[in-house]
């Protein structure tokens, strides 16, 4: 935490110092503002990896569709009923360490929760299967539950994440699932579509 205080310091006196030059610009003046630019990029990026959960797994990751419209889902099986009280979907990073906003995330989903591994009598926490989900997609996305005890969680992606040309898929960081403050997705069963 103290060391993105301190990039954060840091970048906020390089942008003051950009406004500074920006009044007197001549030759030198923009070599030196561009060389400012590039510390201030390269800042931006040591912040946005500093911002990324500290999961150490790859998380999920669907087949690759050529298109948007496709369904695929991942489930995370407790073991046994639990109340849950918080759910947080983590976004997941591409492995080649580049940093993409929302990599994966779909853009219509819904969230559910059951006793049964079919989901046929699920309870619905959160649905987004008509119209685009619109929150940021680069932090993770926390939802309160209230008095719903289940074994079982899943995401259920309608319209995937459109990466490069035509691919799309879908893609978590992680699940996670707290009952009694803990997390009990954690190291649990996972089930998906394309299983």
């Amino acid at each position: 935490h103290q060391q993105r205080t301190n990039l954060k310091k840091e970048k906020s006196q390089l942008v003051q110092q950009l406004e500074v030059y920006e009044a007197q610009l001549g030759p030198a003046e923009k070599e030196e503002m561009s060389k400012l630019l590039r510390e201030q990029e390269k800042l931006a990026r040591k912040i946005q990896q500093l911002k990324r959960p500290a999961s150490k797994t790859f998380g999920y990751h669907s087949k690759v569709e050529q298109e948007a419209d496709r369904t695929k889902w991942v489930q995370v099986d407790f073991g046994e009923s639990r109340k849950i009280e918080k759910i947080i979907l983590v976004p997941a990073y591409p492995t080649e360490g580049l940093v993409m906003p929302g990599y994966g995330f779909p853009l219509r989903f819904k969230l559910e929760l059951s006793n049964t591994a079919d989901f046929r009598s699920a309870t619905r926490i959160v649905d987004f299967s008509k119209e685009d989900h619109r929150e940021r997609t680069d932090v993770p996305y926390v939802l309160a539950v209230e008095d719903i005890s289940a074994r079982y969680v899943r995401v259920t992606a309608s319209k995937l994440w459109k990466g490069r040309g035509t691919e799309h898929f879908f893609a978590l960081g992680e699940l996670q699932a707290f009952s009694n403050g803990k997390n009990v997705a954690r190291n649990q069963k996972v089930k998906a579509s394309d299983q």
